[in-house]
């Protein structure tokens, strides 16, 4: 699916959208459809967008993938926390691999998943750490809420034999190599519009293992908050380190367009940041975001 059909799709699901918007008038009706508008969006559209991955650039990280394989222990590492047979396991995989071949892989699945990882990973298996997480089979919001509290227990970070990981979630990409100076601080993600002055998050979010493990112990927390929110607040709380917005705005993006981001996660969840309503310009931001820069 090229760059003009993709466009298309967006501005077909914007339209959507809003016919429904004509009908509601209460304060309450229209948050409800704020809310409901950008779940549509991250749900409904991340299927054409992993189209356009698979066609463009899957044959060639196949290619990468058929060599490859993990090193079991590095200093780095990345971690994917996931009970479902996402369909998007195929090309995320090759794409981590191609991006930074020298990390380590700890996969946190469920024991209905874990055949499927296994079936996925092939004869690299061996070099994985496949860990046991979650067990048998939860809803949404069941899913949502252990994900969470996953990130708050210090054992969990135990299991990662690294200095730093990255944590990656299934509707997020890499378009460049990962560079080894984005290692840097205790925690840090993609910047939030909303809250710009907190450390960020989202789906790719780099932390430093062992700050991880003091502050989960220290704080003991088992509510069902968004983690990252919760770890940006409390780095913010103790003085922990974090590196500016201007520089972590170009490594990992969400919700708001730059110029080249390493990794992105989940853009077209926020289609008006994205000038959606000037088709030119969105465009342009589409096409620079879904670049994946294999051949440079």
């Amino acid at each position: 699916m090229d760059i003009n059909t993709l466009t298309e799709v967006c501005l077909e699901k914007v339209r959507e959208r809003k016919n429904l918007l004509k009908n509601i008038s209460s304060e309450e009706e229209i948050k409800k459809w704020q809310e409901e508008t950008l779940d549509k969006y991250r749900c409904d559209l991340e299927p054409y967008i992993w189209q356009h991955f698979m066609f463009k650039y899957g044959p060639a990280l196949d290619e990468f993938w058929k060599s490859h394989q993990f090193p079991k222990k590095s200093k780095y590492a990345w971690t994917i926390i996931e009970r479902r047979c996402h369909p998007n396991w195929w090309f995320l995989l090759r794409n981590m691999a191609w991006a930074a071949p020298n990390f380590s892989l700890y996969i946190f699945c469920s024991d209905e998943n874990y055949e499927f990882v296994k079936a996925l990973l092939g004869d690299k298996a061996k070099n994985v750490n496949i860990i046991k997480w979650f067990k048998g089979f939860a809803t949404r919001q069941e899913g949502k809420d252990h994900y969470a509290q996953t990130f708050k227990l210090p054992g969990f970070y135990k299991q990662i034999d690294a200095e730093y990981f990255i944590r990656v979630e299934m509707d997020t990409y890499l378009r460049h190599k990962i560079p080894e100076s984005i290692f840097r601080g205790d925690f840090y993600g993609a910047p939030w519009g909303w809250k710009p002055e907190l450390p960020g998050g989202g789906g790719l979010v780099v932390r430093k293992i062992k700050t991880m493990i003091d502050l989960c112990t220290k704080e003991n927390n088992t509510n069902l908050e968004a983690d990252d929110d919760w770890v940006g607040r409390k780095v913010v709380e103790y003085g922990l380190e974090y590196p500016p917005l201007e520089y972590r705005k170009e490594i990992f993006s969400e919700n708001f367009p730059v110029a080249d981001p390493v990794g992105v996660h989940q853009f077209w969840t926020f289609l008006e940041n994205f000038e959606i309503n000037n088709p030119d310009r969105f465009m342009e931001h589409l096409a620079n975001y879904l670049k994946i820069h294999i051949e440079d």
